[in-house]
């Protein structure tokens, strides 16, 4: 099934974040969140007008990543706000099933504050204890520094640069960086890192 066990943690500014899996009743946060981080967010792909915002049709995106096995979609809320999102899916192929892309996005007003990497910790650990996968793939784009920077820190390495794949309606390009990690089995980075998972209910 793909989802994470829960936790609570304080981030950098000591605002109580709870990292979660996404649930069908999460649709209407979740498309909130995601219309902001669309319009507003610099390294973001999509724009808001090119992606289905539909509530029915969030419930059930959000309901086969928790059905499937090869799937997850993770939250970072503080309150009942979505700040930040973890989306992963792994290849439908057998040949690949092994292997899928991982994308990551946090509020603009949350960033710098742990919570991305905490997401990420998450994810990982989930992926590690997932019997089907063996590594995971991620596009940033190559003036992400910082994202950079996170993902290497985590054991993400470069295998790949696709030069001038993004062009923004300004007419300005950039390149996307195609980096890998190979899974290590059993790696909890959230207990390794002094985190604790909790059984507790969200309040």
């Amino acid at each position: 099934m793909g989802e994470i066990r829960p936790l609570i943690f304080k981030d950098h500014r000591n605002r109580e974040i709870w990292i979660r899996s996404a649930e069908p009743e999460d649709a209407k946060g979740v498309i909130r969140y995601t219309k902001d981080q669309q319009d507003r967010f610099e390294y973001m792909i999509s724009r808001s007008w090119e992606v289905n915002l539909d509530v029915k049709y969030e419930k059930e995106y959000i309901e086969a990543h928790t059905q499937g096995q090869n799937a997850v979609m993770i939250l970072a809320l503080h309150g009942e706000r979505v700040v930040g999102l973890t989306n992963f899916i792994g290849g439908m192929k057998q040949r690949i099933s092994h292997d899928g892309e991982v994308g990551i996005s946090v509020a603009s007003d949350y960033q710098g504050a742990g919570i991305g990497r905490c997401m990420m910790e998450a994810f990982l650990s989930w992926a590690s204890e997932n019997p089907t996968l063996k590594r995971v793939t991620l596009h940033v784009m190559g003036n992400n520094l910082r994202a950079i920077a996170l993902y290497r820190s985590l054991g993400f390495v470069v295998e790949g640069r696709r030069r001038g794949a993004v062009v923004f309606e300004t007419g300005r390009v950039e390149d996307l960086i195609m980096m890998g990690l190979i899974l290590e089995k059993g790696r909890d980075l959230i207990e390794r890192n002094g985190k604790k998972w909790t059984d507790a209910k969200e309040s």
